[in-house]
């Protein structure tokens, strides 16, 4: 398993795990909380994302398990910056079953072109089926960096 670009996520700081939250408003604050606490992003970011999901709907869960918090800036992105948070217990978006995330991954750019790139490192990322299985399985700190560890 390639795991680089988790180990770059969790040694920026860029890494949280959770129990469960009440709804995904508070899923979202949470996921973003480390690139508010960065500078890479404003709190407002926060506000854009939970616009664009009632607008559009659930767009951000792009797979059972799987979900990519993103918006347009909108003047609240300072840096392009990619953030992970992993849910023990799944955050439900609309009462679907595909639209329930455990294994968040933030996206932040500041172009559509930083957009374009951070999906792209994250969809070569996701291609990996054994690696995704186990950060969805991961129920703590100790686990999440033996898997980008390997030890």
């Amino acid at each position: 398993m390639n795991t680089r670009f988790l180990r770059e996520l969790y040694e920026k700081g860029y890494f949280s795990i959770y129990e469960k939250f009440d709804d995904w408003h508070d899923a979202i604050r949470a996921c973003i909380k480390p690139l508010v606490n960065s500078g890479a992003v404003k709190e407002t970011y926060a506000q854009s994302i939970f616009d664009s999901v009632e607008e559009y709907g659930p767009y951000i869960c792009i797979a059972p398990d799987i979900c990519l918090p993103h918006a347009m800036n909108s003047g609240n992105v300072n840096e392009n910056a990619i953030c992970f948070m992993k849910c023990n217990t799944p955050v439900v978006f609309d009462g679907e079953e595909n639209h329930q995330s455990r294994v968040f991954f933030a996206l932040a750019a500041n172009s559509s072109e930083e957009h374009l790139d951070n999906m792209k490192q994250l969809m070569e990322m996701l291609e990996q089926e054994e690696l995704v299985e186990a950060l969805i399985n991961a129920k703590t700190e100790e686990e999440y960096r033996r898997i980008i560890y390997g030890s």
